[in-house]
């Protein structure tokens, strides 16, 4: 099982990977004649539109049109004859969003907030999933929004261990020279720089 979900996922960055790569250094090339921007700033902006490419492409644009219009509303039922790439859909559906529920907080404050960071997650699968109703390019499953939001919850709450952590260890004595100085990550703006 551990074996086709890796698969699955060298697949897609293979397939995926660097149009991804490329929608991302288009967003930072185009985000930065908008407003300068920090180095972290753009890598946070490149990250998550590769990120989001990356997810349209996977759920999307990689499909034949016409494939598939049905609504399945049963929750995991799983076929005795193929359980594991059963199982193995259902953690891929709950790695897909876990990189959202991290990366929306980690650039978009109004998304620390719990109630707004883990219903983005179910807004947003619920969204695929009509899209892939409406568009015929793929079932309508129930199963899908909650595995892909629990995923998305999964990752919310690493940021805010990690932001925790942070919070713990941002002023980390730091000998550089012969002065010490203190090493931190602050925010100004809508972007990240080291002090």
């Amino acid at each position: 099982m551990l074996g086709q979900i890796i698969t699955d996922i060298l697949y897609y960055a293979v397939h995926y990977g660097a149009a991804a790569v490329a929608a991302g250094v288009l967003s930072v090339l185009a985000a930065d004649g908008i407003k300068k921007r920090s180095a972290l700033g753009k890598i946070y902006i490149g990250a998550l539109s590769a990120y989001i490419f990356m997810i349209i492409e996977l759920t999307l644009l990689s499909r034949e049109p016409g494939i598939c219009q049905t609504v399945d509303l049963t929750m995991f039922d799983v076929s005795p004859l193929l359980p594991v790439l059963y199982i193995a859909h259902y953690l891929e559906n709950l790695l897909m969003l876990m990189p959202f529920g991290f990366l929306l907080p980690l650039g978009i404050k109004l998304f620390r907030n719990p109630v707004f960071g883990m219903t983005a997650g179910l807004f947003v699968s619920s969204g695929i999933e009509f899209s892939q109703y409406y568009t015929q390019l793929g079932t309508f499953a129930l199963d899908d929004i909650l595995t892909n939001s629990i995923g998305s919850a999964i990752g919310f709450i690493a940021f805010v261990m990690m932001k925790k952590l942070y919070e713990m260890f941002r002023s980390i004595p730091v000998i550089s020279g012969s002065r010490r100085e203190t090493f931190q990550v602050q925010s100004r703006g809508n972007g990240l720089y080291l002090a």
